[in-house]
């Protein structure tokens, strides 16, 4: 199944999240949309997941990098 969404939908969050997070727009549209949802986003950037745990919100991501580890 595919679900096509419009950017405009999820603008105000994803711009929220960005700030809140620190995280870029791109990845910020995705979570937005996982968070409409009500799942994760399943990724291999590492560098989002590290951003994530620093802002203590990385059960946002499903990865397999493990993130205790540095």
């Amino acid at each position: 199944m595919c679900i096509i969404h419009r950017d405009i939908d999820y603008l105000q969050k994803t711009i929220e999240l960005s700030i809140k997070l620190e995280t870029t727009v791109y990845d910020s549209l995705f979570l937005a949309i996982a968070e409409k949802y009500k799942t994760k986003v399943l990724t291999i950037d590492r560098k989002l997941v590290e951003t994530l745990k620093r802002k203590k919100e990385e059960h946002r991501v499903i990865s397999p990098w493990n993130t205790s580890r540095r």
